[in-house]
């Protein structure tokens, strides 16, 4: 009785097993055909990956010679000119879509990556030069507010020069100075930021500000926090800032937080 049972379990077996073999096998295939597609070679240094698609975007990246770069399979093309949307590693665990113009020196040595590939990953879209309205909120029921133009230097570092008003229940002053920072994708739209700046403020009257201030003294104010991107256009941070009112002989130490707002120029 058993035997009978065995001739028609057997080949269902065999059935089961070499369909098992051969889809692990397709899958293995398709794998390795897409791991091998999608390759750009830059023929000259200086290749630029823009964060969008155009110039006035911020560089992610700077390719030497001879780099190859994963390629999508469909050209962006805009009154800013036409872009191959390339796959960047900023690091070892982030990647980022970038925009390579089809200018550059770059030529095919694979098929393209498929579209679906690289949606997998976010676009940045980064102005390289900004407008800036940045809002304090300090201790001793004080706030400063400033307006400044920024410009990026590189994929993340940047310099800022600004005048605005610090006030507090006694008196106002007007400050200028110049800021430098940087801020370093973490992933998607978010990115972490640090920033120094270090200027003059200028007091209606001697001795409102601080104990011992002028009606010219300094300021220093360093901050740590996080930015939210908006469609390569805008953006907003929030952080934690420590600013330092001072002359030759006091000075005061505050606390606070600073909420920016920037607009792409």
């Amino acid at each position: 009785m058993s035997m009978p049972h065995q001739r028609v379990l057997g080949p269902a077996l065999r059935f089961i097993c070499l369909t098992f073999a051969i889809a692990l096998l397709s899958l293995l295939l398709a794998t390795e055909k897409a791991e091998a597609k999608a390759r750009l070679m830059t023929l000259t240094d200086g290749v630029i990956a823009y964060s969008g698609p155009g110039q006035f975007y911020r560089p992610l990246s700077v390719f030497p010679a001879r780099t190859e770069i994963r390629a999508g399979s469909k050209i962006i093309t805009n009154k800013n000119g036409a872009f191959y949307r390339v796959l960047v590693v900023l690091s070892s665990k982030k990647k980022a879509v970038g925009f390579v113009s089809v200018q550059a020196n770059v030529r095919y040595v694979d098929d393209k990556l498929e579209e679906d590939d690289l949606e997998k990953y976010g676009e940045v879209a980064l102005v390289n030069k900004a407008v800036q309205v940045a809002f304090s909120t300090l201790q001793r029921k004080s706030s400063m507010i400033n307006l400044g133009y920024m410009h990026y230097l590189s994929p993340g570092f940047y310099v800022k020069g600004y005048g605005g008003q610090f006030s507090d229940d006694q008196d106002s002053a007007y400050l200028a100075g110049g800021e430098i920072g940087n801020d370093a994708l973490l992933f998607n739209k978010v990115s972490g930021l640090v920033s120094f700046g270090l200027g003059l403020f200028s007091a209606q009257t001697a001795g409102t500000i601080f104990e011992g201030s002028t009606k010219l003294d300094a300021h220093m104010m360093a901050s740590v926090g996080a930015r939210y991107n908006f469609g390569g256009s805008a953006s907003v941070s929030l952080a934690a800032t420590q600013a330092v009112l001072f002359n030759a002989n006091n000075s005061l130490v505050t606390r606070g937080a600073t909420f920016t707002v920037e607009v792409g120029l």
